[in-house]
């Protein structure tokens, strides 16, 4: 006996499934190749010249002088280490500026007058470094370049003096 069972065909779906991925994803590579073009060809040079811009900063770098010997060998100048204080007045905060400049004239020995007057009527940017003091000795240098967190702006640069 043998009984005949009807099977009903399935639909194979993958092939649209196939189709629809490729068909999307076509469309994604083709915005994004579009996106590169405007920005690599349409928009390459203002954007070059932005970068270049970002990347550079043009600031003074004193050199250092060499030493000066007469024809028998012995020194005639050497360099000696002078101490010198600054501020760069936009990392000083105006909470903390009377303190900071209380602490600096009391360890320099000027006037705080003096200290406000400098950074008041420095003619540059608020990020360029102010001078306050010049030939400062080394052990104040060394207790104002330790004190960071009370000093905030404040910074202490070797320069070379001859002698």
């Amino acid at each position: 006996m043998s009984t005949l069972v009807h099977e009903t065909p399935v639909r194979d779906r993958r092939p649209l499934r196939f189709v629809a991925f490729g068909i999307a994803e076509i469309i994604g590579v083709s915005g994004l190749s579009a996106r590169l073009f405007y920005l690599q060809v349409n928009q390459g040079v203002q954007y070059a010249q932005i970068s270049t811009q970002n990347r550079t900063v043009q600031q003074a770098i004193p050199s250092t002088r060499g030493l000066i010997y007469d024809r028998k060998g012995r020194p005639l100048v050497q360099n000696e280490p002078s101490f010198a204080v600054k501020i760069r007045p936009v990392d000083l905060p105006l909470s903390q500026r009377d303190s900071v400049v209380a602490r600096l004239a009391a360890l320099l020995a000027m006037d705080p007058a003096d200290i406000n007057a400098s950074l008041d009527e420095n003619p540059g940017s608020r990020f360029d470094l102010v001078r306050i003091a010049q030939d400062v000795p080394r052990d104040v240098a060394d207790i104002i370049a330790e004190e960071t967190l009370a000093l905030p702006g404040v910074e202490v640069d070797v320069e070379t003096q001859r002698r």
